[in-house]
């Protein structure tokens, strides 16, 4: 399950569609695609896409980041709770999970890497008698950080690149882009 912000990098849509979307189709693998529908929680969800045989990543709902920003007249920002993750990833997936477990415990697997420990001790605060957060990179193999994944994406599908998801304009994600340009000169 994904939710969407309505602007991710069109290279990240591309590795999907070629690379995942097959693998998971194949193997008969559920996949929901959601946004919000509007500003308020009380406009709801929309689900772009809820498939066994994906074949299409739908980026854009409703409302968007960009359209919360415009809105508000506001511009990205790095300090703080990250209320855009929270807005258009946390909310939605967890209405939507709501709605699928029916007060029926659930896992709820995270594709955390081995080196980010604040964001998987962060999540796993949300744990409940119901949820349980998982981890699986950070404990593959004693873990898998970000090298070790480029390098498994890289023999599976002979992609050099795989495009950490984020959206287009987000500092973090700038910041991220210009380290790994780094990491990859050296």
């Amino acid at each position: 399950m994904t939710g969407m912000t309505g602007q991710e990098w069109p290279a990240t849509l591309a590795l999907v569609e070629r690379n995942l979307l097959p693998l998971m189709a194949a193997a008969n693998v559920r996949y929901l695609q959601i946004a919000r529908r509007g500003l308020h929680q009380a406009d709801g969800i929309d689900i772009l896409s809820d498939s066994r045989s994906p074949d299409k990543l739908h980026l854009v709902g409703a409302w968007t980041l960009a359209h919360e920003m415009f809105d508000g007249g506001t511009v990205p920002q790095t300090a703080g709770d990250r209320l855009c993750s929270q807005h258009f990833k946390a909310w939605p997936l967890d209405t939507v999970i709501a709605e699928l477990t029916q007060g029926r415990p659930y896992r709820h697997v995270m594709g955390y890497e081995a080196e980010e420990t604040r964001r998987a001790a962060r999540d796993a605060k949300y744990n409940t008698a119901l949820r349980t957060g998982e981890y699986p990179l950070r404990v593959w193999d004693g873990g898998w950080n970000r090298g070790r994944a480029q390098a498994f994406l890289c023999e599976l599908f002979g992609v050099n690149t795989w495009v950490k998801s984020a959206c287009t304009y987000c500092l973090l994600s700038a910041l991220l882009l210009c380290l790994d340009r780094t990491s990859h000169q050296q």
